[in-house]
């Protein structure tokens, strides 16, 4: 699509610079030429009457061919820059709406024993030493009971216990997964 609309142009722009080549060749020959034109300073008004009329039409028709498809390559630019000008705005949207996110984001230590509470962006370090130590446990859990899980496994299972937590509705849930 993309490709298709880069040749549409070029075609578009070619054709429209040989219309206006052509444009400006025509009014030339029209104006050099003697017949309608003399030193004489003389005005033929049936003749000049009939070159308006001829050169209206035929150098009126090649300029405003031109001008009508240099619309339309403005018309593909402009849909080009509609598209990605839409794709940075959702893609700045999503950053604002993470960032509000962040901030209101809180949390109590998850070590009963420490009573501070993590706000904005700490809550994302809280989270980080948590799911190490979830990792930690789950490999000294892997050699007790010797389950012979690999690297990949063992931070899978931290990682659900660390995303789902700890609870009785998710013992079935673990096992199976086990």
């Amino acid at each position: 699509m993309k490709n298709l609309d880069k040749i549409l142009q070029y075609i578009l722009i070619g054709i429209s610079v040989f219309f206006t080549t052509l444009c400006v060749v025509l009014f030339f020959t029209f104006i050099l030429n003697r017949q309608f034109f003399s030193l004489s300073y003389t005005l033929d008004i049936e003749l000049a009457t009939n070159f308006g009329i001829f050169f209206q039409g035929l150098v009126g028709t090649t300029a405003g061919i031109s001008g009508s498809l240099l619309v339309i390559c403005v018309f593909l630019l402009q849909r080009k820059q509609v598209k990605i000008s839409q794709l940075e705005n959702i893609y700045f949207k999503m950053i604002d709406y993470h960032h509000d996110n962040v901030k209101s984001m809180s949390t109590d230590n998850y070590k009963l024993w420490m009573n501070d509470k993590k706000e904005k962006a700490q809550v994302f370090v809280s989270f980080k030493l948590q799911l190490f130590e979830c990792i930690d446990m789950v490999k000294e859990l892997n050699n007790f009971i010797e389950i012979k899980l690999n690297n990949y496994e063992i931070i899978d299972v931290a990682y659900m216990v660390f995303y789902y937590g700890i609870d009785e509705r998710w013992n079935e849930l673990t096992k199976n997964y086990l």
